[in-house]
Formats: C-alpha cells, sequence, structure tokens
C-alpha cells in the first residue's frame, strides 16, 4: 500500500510484493498474482498486470505466496491515491461486515454453506441500502439480484494448493465444518464500469 501510487504500472506493484515473498524465504507463489486497478478488478482471475494506476482508483490485489509447500491467499483492495472516495468506502464497508459475518459463520459444526449465505445476506443488505437493488432485501435475496454485483461463492479450501481438494457436498448435503479445515472468506462486490456510474471492485479479506 505505501509503495503504490497513481502513475505506476500493476507490475511494478506485484513486483514489489513479489521481492517481499523471495526476500522472507519463500520460494514460489502460491498462484500467478493478481494485482488489478479500476476496471480490470471486475474480471475474475485477471492476472496481465499491466495496465498504468490512476489517480482515484482502487487497486485489487490477490496474492500469495508458499511456505512449507501450503499456499497462502489473500486479497485486498485499497486506494491508489490513499484516501477512499464516499461511495468507495460505502462500499468497502459494506464487503467487511460480510467478510466478518462469514468468519463468524466459519464454525465447527457449522455447515459450509452458512459462511456463503451468511456473507451473501449483509451484501444483499448493503446493496438494498445503497440503492443499487430495485427491491427490498428478501425479495433481492430470493430473487437473486445480488448476482450481478456477486457471482462467485465465498470461499474454497486452502492448502498445498490455493484451491485444494476437499468435497463441498456429502450425500448432496452441504458440508459440516470440523476443526483443522482451512478455508478463505472472500466476499465481494464487482460494479462494472460499463453498466455504472461508479466504477469500483472491493473484495476485503
Amino acid at each position: 500500500m505505501r509503495y503504490a501510487r497513481p502513475g505506476l504500472y500493476e507490475y511494478q506493484v506485484q513486483a514489489a510484493l513479489e521481492y517481499v515473498f523471495r526476500v522472507a524465504g519463500s520460494p514460489r507463489n502460491g498462484y500467478p498474482s493478481i494485482v488489478a486497478s479500476g476496471p480490470n478488478a471486475c474480471i475474475l482471475h485477471y492476472n496481465e498486470n499491466t495496465r498504468r494506476m490512476e489517480e482515484g482508483d482502487l487497486l485489487l490485489i490477490d496474492a500469495g505466496c508458499e511456505w512449507g509447500y501450503h499456499s497462502a491467499d489473500i486479497t485486498r483492495t485499497f486506494p491508489v491515491s490513499g484516501r477512499f472516495t464516499a461511495p468507495q468506502r460505502a462500499v468497502y464497508e459494506v464487503v467487511l461486515r460480510a467478510q466478518l459475518a462469514g468468519i463468524a459463520a466459519a464454525r465447527p459444526g457449522n455447515r459450509y454453506e452458512a459462511i456463503h449465505e451468511a456473507a451473501r445476506r449483509v451484501l444483499a443488505e448493503g446493496l438494498v441500502a445503497l440503492g443499487a437493488l430495485p427491491r427490498g432485501l428478501e425479495e433481492s435475496l430470493a430473487m437473486h439480484h445480488y448476482r450481478e454485483f456477486y457471482m462467485h461463492g465465498t470461499g474454497h479450501w486452502l492448502g498445498m494448493d490455493v484451491h485444494d481438494v476437499g468435497d463441498y457436498k456429502i450425500d448432496r448435503a452441504s458440508r459440516v465444518l470440523e476443526p483443522g479445515m482451512v478455508l478463505t472468506v472472500e466476499p465481494g462486490l464487482y460494479f462494472d464500469p460499463e453498466r455504472e456510474t461508479v466504477t469500483y471492485h472491493l473484495r476485503a479479506c
């Protein structure tokens, strides 16, 4: 975050990040680093990292190194110029609340789907409050209106691979979480610049 600033290229921030990985002793990345500014943050798994960052951009970094043959997976979004605009902050806070709700649901005895259910409810509630959805909360959830802004799941298993092996359902029922399981909790909101007047993507993980 201290290194990033308007005028730099995404790959320059990637280089600074991966330099720290290597200096600290990590032999390799867990997966190709995603360093996505402005509209690039709306591209899932974007990793070209070639755009020049501009004043007012948000920068999404989704990256992780390997340590002891296990992968990390950390996602952060922050303003390139050091300060959120009011709309950016409002959306960021919705995503953060959704992440905290998902983490609270990640407890032994709960089902895996409870994490996603908790996060998506907070996201939908926030989208309704921000005026981004045309209906109330329950209808927006029932009709999946929130999927225009949040089209993926809330997490995945994490281990020796960034998307590690493991069933999410057993006998067609969402798996019960057990002590020792490791997973990510990464909700997000995506605002397509070609369809919206406000351009930002936020994920708090």
